[in-house]
């Protein structure tokens, strides 16, 4: 087990690697999936394998990434989890998972156990989440774990709905 992996009650954290790239093209190859990312459809496999780098340099130089999310009870990769560098200057909480997924509440799981890792181990004093106005699953998600609504604002060309949470509250709230 590397220092990254960790764990929530139905969910297994792992820094990707090569090697999950045909597991990982599943999650990603979706434009239904891609349609609440930033690049509005599904990605290749090449652009798939691009992310896996990416998020293996932000766990190298920042100790805080996007990981592949599976599930215990299967084993299967079925999505990504994290926190990234966002336009804003402050640490982003992003997620995606197969659409077959979608509406067993792993989101919620990991966005409270994204904030809890930000908070608790990454000593972040703010985490911000930006999510398409339409999207109305991430945001009832997003708004479960207490992340606060302070309007519409552009996130890289984007508009979308942006949610704030400080340590502060989230020590107050703790979910």
């Amino acid at each position: 087990m590397d220092k990254f992996t960790r764990e929530s009650e139905r969910l297994l954290y792992k820094v990707l690697t090569p090697e999950h790239l045909d597991a990982f093209y599943e999650v990603h190859k979706h434009d239904e999936v891609g349609r609440w990312l930033l690049t509005g459809r599904g990605k290749t496999k090449e652009e798939t394998l691009a992310k896996i780098y990416l998020y293996q340099k932000s766990f190298a130089e920042l100790d805080y990434g996007t990981w592949g999310v599976f599930e215990k009870e299967s084993g299967r990769l079925i999505g990504q989890a994290g926190l990234e560098a966002t336009s804003k200057g402050k640490p982003g909480i992003q997620y995606a998972f197969m659409p077959e997924y979608w509406g067993k509440g792993y989101g919620s799981e990991s966005l409270a156990f994204i904030l809890k890792f930000g908070f608790s181990e990454a000593k972040m004093d703010e985490i911000i989440a930006g999510v398409y106005p339409d999207n109305v699953r991430s945001r009832h998600a997003i708004e479960k774990v207490k992340m606060k609504y302070q309007g519409e604002e552009d996130f890289s060309g984007h508009i979308m709905c942006y949610y704030t949470i400080t340590k502060e509250e989230w020590l107050n709230e703790e979910v």
